[in-house]
């Protein structure tokens, strides 16, 4: 009885201790999790390009997280489309899993929405992510089975978690990660939401980045090529202009900053163009652009059309603007509407059903 005793003692403590060691292992994998979180955030309000943001996020949610792999999909509404943006590891089962598929490259792969694929993506819309036991799921029918079966097999795979990435209300692309382990539990679950909205910030961040330097690409290609005006305004005089602004109106740079700018201006919208001036000057806004009519040194009269912005120069008040020339776009508009109404005119005046 005493050595039965002792055995129930014995195996007490033990369940005990090993109880004892599942929470400490338990606890490290929680505490491993929020560190991945806190390195993915601190990615997201870094300094670092956003394209080098989207690559490490995905790499800290594979290697931090216990993933196989992981890639991040941008979606296309034009190409109805989901299209490979960055994928991590890039490693020998990479190509060979490239090789199976038929893929010469992952980055940059579309995989076009069929309507076999339509409830996933309803899921996706809906802000859902998916679950499933099969890589084939969440790329058919565009990758034959026997080929996506044959690359799960590869990574060794048996959950994979396609998460849906949301940017203003709008489906924008997913996160997919797959792992060895046959459950996803509920804490991670929820981790990798977070990590999805965190993805889709970095997401939208490289779009906006994208856009930025576009812009200023376009802006400086039309301040390059004097296709735009630029000018200060101050106590009734130009102060400063660009050579866009010559060629705009046909005067030397001399010329115009020893000029009165009102004259410049058509004398039906003069009135208009010193009330926008002072509104500006006392600070009243002024929605957006408007336009007015110019005079050039020839005496030809052009259609502008005017940005500003009440700034300081010279420590006291000024008026920024950038001009453009809408001479051409007014005109194609006008002979396109008279197009129409001789269209209309014939249509009016011709007895179909008698040609016919």
């Amino acid at each position: 009885l005493e050595e039965i005793k002792l055995l129930k003692d014995i195996g007490f403590q033990l369940g005990l201790a090993l109880e004892q060691v599942g929470l400490h292992q338990q606890l490290d994998i929680s505490y491993q999790r929020l560190q991945a979180a806190y390195k993915i955030g601190q990615l997201i309000s870094g300094s670092l390009d956003p394209e080098e943001v989207l690559e490490q996020l995905v790499r800290t949610a594979v290697e931090e997280l216990d993933f196989e792999v992981g890639y991040l999909t941008t979606y296309s509404e034009e190409e109805r489309a989901l299209r490979v943006r960055t994928i991590y590891p890039r490693d020998e089962r990479l190509a060979q899993a490239l090789k199976v598929l038929g893929i010469e490259e992952l980055e940059d792969y579309a995989f076009p929405i069929m309507p076999e694929f339509e409830p996933i993506l309803k899921r996706w819309f809906a802000g859902e992510p998916v679950l499933t036991d099969s890589y084939y799921e969440l790329v058919l029918p565009d990758i034959p089975k026997e080929a996506a079966e044959a690359v799960q097999k590869l990574y060794g795979v048996r959950k994979l978690i396609e998460l849906p990435l949301r940017a203003k209300e709008r489906f924008i692309g997913t996160l997919l990660l797959a792992t060895k382990h046959p459950q996803i539990d509920g804490e991670l679950f929820q981790l990798l939401r977070a990590i999805a909205n965190q993805a889709a910030i970095a997401l939208e961040n490289a779009r906006l980045y994208q856009e930025a330097i576009e812009l200023g690409n376009k802006y400086q290609s039309l301040v390059e090529n004097e296709l735009i005006g630029i000018y200060i305004i101050q106590d009734g005089k130009l102060k400063y202009l660009n050579e866009g602004l010559c060629k705009s109106l046909g005067y030397t740079k001399e010329e115009l900053l020893s000029s009165d700018p009102i004259r410049l201006v058509h004398p039906e919208d003069r009135e208009m163009i010193l009330q926008n001036v002072e509104k500006r000057l006392r600070g009243e806004p002024l929605t957006g652009s408007y336009t007015f009519r110019g005079l050039r040194k020839d005496g030809r009269v052009v259609e502008l059309e005017v940005f500003a912005r009440l700034i300081e120069y010279g420590g006291r008040p000024a008026i920024q603007g950038v001009l453009v020339d809408i001479t051409l776009l007014r005109e194609a508009e006008r002979l396109r509407r008279g197009l129409l109404d001789v269209a209309e005119k014939i249509l009016a005046s011709y007895d179909i059903e008698h040609i016919l």
